[in-house]
């Protein structure tokens, strides 16, 4: 602190460490002290000293910090074309001061106690566009009120995960044992296996720190997870004996007029609506508003089979559960020889008392009756629907081929063996399609790569089962899309890594997923050949 001394004589002199200050050698006279330091206001301001012939001392003042006048900043969250209240959305603060909150259940937040200056104001949940992304506010004298963000949810892609085959996990000519995906004998019997292509396989995509290998995920405040490469956001179970714990178990009653008891009745509304079955779990989560969502729903069958990791040896759980922890596997927690058996919203076309599941403890998806409860387990799902394209299939000029415009897949229309043709919108698939067994299939692929000059390969089991309707039977397919499709197992190029005697297949007859390992790869299926789109 600065005295500045006036009057008689001017001088000026700093406090010491004890806060103390004088002026020597002053002549007989009147004087003014008046202390100085910036962001201080002192009593008194100043005063006047007499020196008439002797020392003064006690000539004190007492320094009191300046309060700057601080302010509001507020705002609130909305959703696009509906205008309903988000809460818990993340919003950051950054530049003249830092900070985070939450909205609220009115979808606002303010931050206060701030002083002049520019701030911005950024909101970041992921399952979200903002508009603004970000916006910038100058704080001059007064709170500001309208710092408003309108928020647009992200829509499912529509695009496949990854298997998580790594890449030790090739096949070989002459035995069933996985080998390294770069070896010799694993490229000669086919350079396009499911260990050796994808996002799995990717440098840029394989790195880890988002998910194991090819899948990517964010975390969500709240206890959700957010997958990037499907953009469909999933409930993290919990373990701590509350709604959401793992060890939960329910049945997938969801109709009152259609017989889906094992005694033959119908469910009561209070059956469907308890905490122990799908739809009433389900609501009791959209009302506490998990991760700031209500609008929650149970995950169709192939939205599930999205998250399977193939390359985890059962009983798994076979999931990346970094991300997704307290999954279960098998057995179930509580001593269930079968556990990790979760429930989709997908019913099954040939008996309206069963609806699709998919196996946690080892990849297998199938259906199972609505009434079991035992180690039937419920993962909830939610995401934006995306806009449905007009056609989802678009078949080339000359029939041969199609390409999904959901997954960006190019397929063969028929199976290897046949014969397209006639019209490409409604010609057929001739000749009797052929049989192989696994090593075979592989094999088959990688000379039609080779004739051809075009990259056909087996497809992975999610590529695969991604064109099976679980809407149709005897086949589970579009029949024009594929015409003459057999309703039998057709080979995938994904490898049953628990034994690796056996090889992933999807059977088109309802489109279950399985693995040949009982029978082994020995055994005859169909092929059908896949390429990447552009």
């Amino acid at each position: 602190m600065t005295l500045n001394l006036s009057g008689a004589a001017t001088a000026s002199a700093a406090t010491d460490a004890g806060g103390n200050f004088s002026f020597a050698n002053l002549a007989i006279g009147d004087y003014v002290a008046t202390p100085a330091l910036t962001g201080y206001t002192f009593n008194p301001t100043s005063t006047v000293v007499s020196v008439i012939g002797a020392n003064i001392s006690g000539t004190n003042f007492t320094a009191t910090a300046n309060v700057a006048p601080t302010y509001t900043l507020s705002g609130t969250v909305t959703a696009a074309g509906t205008g309903a209240v988000l809460q818990n959305v993340l919003i950051t603060l950054s530049g003249a001061g830092s900070a985070t909150t939450l909205t609220n259940a009115s979808g606002g937040y303010s931050f206060s106690g701030l002083t002049d200056g520019s701030y911005t104001v950024t909101p970041a949940p992921a399952g979200y566009t903002f508009s603004p992304a970000s916006t910038t506010v100058p704080i001059s004298g007064a709170s500001v009120v309208s710092a408003n963000f309108t928020a647009t949810g992200i829509a499912a892609t529509g695009r496949l995960n990854d298997t998580g085959s790594t890449a030790n996990q090739c096949y070989q000519a002459g035995d069933s044992v996985l080998v390294a995906c770069n070896s010799v004998g694993a490229t000669t019997l086919n350079s396009a296996q499911d260990g050796m292509v994808g996002r799995d396989a990717d440098v840029a995509t394989n790195n880890n720190a988002d998910g194991n290998l090819g899948f990517s995920f964010t975390a969500v405040t709240g206890g959700c997870v957010q997958d990037n490469v499907t953009g469909l956001m999933w409930e993290v179970k919990t373990a701590d004996g509350g709604l959401r714990d793992w060890t939960h178990i329910y049945t997938n009653y969801d109709s009152t007029t259609t017989a889906q008891k094992v005694d033959g009745t119908t469910p009561t509304q209070a059956e469907i609506d308890a905490a122990t079955n799908s739809i009433g779990f389900k609501n009791a989560v959209n009302s506490q508003a998990l991760c700031g969502f209500s609008d929650w729903r149970l995950p169709t069958v192939d939205e599930l089979h999205s998250i399977v990791d193939y390359g985890v040896v059962a009983p798994g759980p076979t999931v990346d559960a970094t991300w997704l922890p307290n999954t279960q596997g098998g057995p179930n927690a509580q001593g269930n020889t079968l556990g990790g058996v979760f429930w989709s919203a997908s019913p099954y076309v040939g008996n309206s008392a069963s609806a699709w599941v998919v196996y946690f403890n080892n990849g297998f998806v199938d259906f199972n009756g609505r009434h079991l409860n035992e180690g039937r387990n419920m993962r909830l799902v939610r995401a934006s629907q995306s806009a449905a394209s007009a056609q989802r299939y678009v078949i080339s000029t000359d029939g041969t081929e199609v390409t999904d415009q959901k997954t960006g897949l190019i397929w063969r229309r028929c199976s290897e063996g046949m014969v397209f043709s006639g019209d490409p919108g409604t010609g057929n698939c001739t000749v009797t399609a052929s049989t192989f067994t696994h090593e075979a299939a592989l094999a088959r692929a990688q000379t039609e790569a080779a004739n051809t000059g075009i990259a056909w390969r087996l497809p992975n089991i999610k590529e695969l089962a991604s064109i099976a309707d679980k809407s149709l039977s005897n086949p589970a397919i579009d029949r024009t899309v594929f015409p003459a499709t057999p309703a039998k197992y057709f080979w995938s190029a994904s490898p049953y890594v628990r034994d690796s005697f056996g090889s992933w297949d999807v059977s088109f007859d309802v489109g279950r997923v399985s693995s040949s390992y009982s029978d082994g790869r020995t055994i005859h299926g169909y092929v059908r050949l896949v390429r990447d789109g552009q």
